[in-house]
């Protein structure tokens, strides 16, 4: 099981929005891809134009898969237009495990 965090600042409140239509398609799709175990996304309370996506993939395939998904209906160009920055994206490695 891997897990991603991407971060993405929008230029202002209105590409925000805009943003947030384009991760509602976004979420709607992934959900449904083969391997998906969670598809969240957020907005930063104190800095609106802020949004984090974390997904949590079966396995690294999966995760492979879902990036050409996400190439091949230009969701990258579409976010992009409505973006500050290039977004950034990181592998999330669980320390602990709580469950029993």
């Amino acid at each position: 099981m891997i897990t991603y965090l991407t971060l993405f600042k929008a230029r202002d409140k209105n590409n925000a929005e805009s943003l947030e239509s384009v991760f509602s398609e976004l979420r709607k799709n992934t959900t449904s891809e083969t391997g998906c175990i969670s598809y969240e996304i957020y907005s930063d309370s104190a800095n609106p134009p802020v949004s984090y996506i974390i997904e949590t993939w079966e396995s690294q395939i999966s995760f492979e898969g879902h990036l050409d998904a996400v190439k091949t209906n230009k969701y990258v160009e579409q976010a992009l237009t409505f973006t500050a920055e290039p977004f950034e994206s990181i592998q999330l490695i669980e320390k602990f495990n709580f469950k029993k």
